[in-house]
């Protein structure tokens, strides 16, 4: 399943992980950890294929058993926040992705520090929030703040950092500021 993931196979990707599922819950139970970490694949593998609604599902089950488990501060559980922030923003839930990608950076930040690549990441994450809510100063400052990361960790032609330089760019033009957004894009 993982590897079909990566390759952007994600019909035969979800076919694997469902039935590693299916043999998890029948000898573990569906909250069993091993469980849960494919739920967490399949709820990727559902929003990669732009499934939001389904992909949430997945994630909600796992954050369930990951939080009994591991408890709300565990970086296996934050990075579920992670997920669950991302697809709040893609259907539009903007107030619940902000919370949940705020406590995830916190504690990225706590664990990782403030110039890590996952940190980044839920930085990206939540720029793009505040930008769909209007706040374009803290989204500008928070992608800013992700770029640079990208740009130390892939440096600038990789593209990884054009994932951020775009998102970056469309803050800069919600501002209509297009020079630096011709610039980015």
């Amino acid at each position: 399943g993982i590897f079909h993931f990566h390759l952007a196979n994600y019909n035969k990707a979800k076919e694997y992980f469902e039935q590693a599922l299916a043999v998890y819950e029948k000898y573990y139970g569906r909250n069993d950890v091993r469980a849960a970490r494919v739920l967490v694949r399949l709820g990727s593998v559902y929003r990669n294929m732009g499934d939001y609604a389904k992909a949430k599902e997945y994630f909600e089950q796992a954050l369930v058993v990951y939080e009994k488990h591991y408890g709300k501060e565990d970086i296996k559980t934050i990075e579920v926040y992670t997920y669950l922030g991302s697809i709040h923003r893609n259907i539009g839930d903007y107030g619940k992705a902000q919370k949940l990608l705020e406590q995830a950076l916190a504690v990225y930040e706590n664990n990782y520090g403030r110039d890590d690549i996952e940190t980044a990441r839920v930085l990206a994450y939540l720029g793009s929030v505040y930008k769909n809510t209007g706040d374009y100063k803290k989204a500008k400052e928070l992608l800013d703040q992700a770029l640079e990361i990208y740009k130390k960790y892939y440096g600038d032609d990789h593209v990884q950092t054009a994932w951020i330089s775009g998102r970056l760019g469309s803050a800069y033009r919600s501002i209509r500021d297009y020079n630096k957004t011709k610039n980015l894009l």
